[in-house]
């Protein structure tokens, strides 16, 4: 088994593997949703195993973000979307404190209603304020009581983190992981140090 090179999203139990490439608004048109998910820096669009995710790759010094959100993005779930684009942004506010600014608004909606995101990126003018579209694929669904916590955990470890610091409930987590292999644990330096695997063939 190896350990996996690509960024990973957990999307409720599902975690996606960020693919390379862009994609474009009108690859959502058609498509209806398992789920979709938005918190600070992220918003994953999921259709059975394809997945769609909204991002920013830090660089040094940008902030890059969901600003606000106006309607139920429960509503993109369950009927095929039938608006996603990308809208003018000339009318928006400047941010108090920032050296540079880009709003970014994307416009979703199904016939249960319409939702809007706004984003906002901020930096000292010399990085990216831009959001990424990435096509994605499913890599991994867990199941059980602590299925989203395994996804999370999952998905956040980066070839290998201590296990110096982790909470009780991440450890219970870990625990799971451990006995479903997809983790393992490594003694370096002193120190355990907790690994990601491949899910077993």
């Amino acid at each position: 088994m190896r350990a996996y090179n690509k960024p990973m999203v957990a999307v409720g139990n599902v975690v996606v593997q960020i693919e390379n490439g862009i994609a474009t608004m009108a690859e959502l048109l058609g498509h209806t949703m398992d789920d979709v998910e938005a918190d600070g820096d992220t918003m994953v669009f999921l259709s059975g195993e394809q997945a769609w995710v909204f991002f920013h790759e830090d660089d040094c010094c940008e902030s890059v973000g969901i600003e606000d959100i106006v309607g139920d993005v429960a509503d993109l779930v369950g009927s095929p979307i039938l608006r996603s684009e990308e809208a003018d942004s000339s009318d928006a506010p400047e941010p108090q404190g920032a050296d540079s600014y880009t709003w970014t608004y994307y416009k979703f909606a199904t016939v249960k209603g319409d939702v809007d995101v706004r984003w906002l990126g901020t930096s000292n003018g010399y990085y990216s304020e831009a959001v990424t579209m990435s096509q994605a694929k499913v890599v991994r669904r867990f199941s059980g009581p602590m299925a989203s916590q395994a996804a999370r955990l999952w998905a956040c470890l980066n070839y290998a983190v201590p296990m110096r610091g982790r909470t009780e409930d991440e450890l219970v987590t870990v625990d799971l992981l451990l006995e479903q292999g997809l983790v393992k644990i490594k003694e370096r330096d002193g120190e355990r140090i907790l690994y990601r695997l491949t899910p077993p063939l």
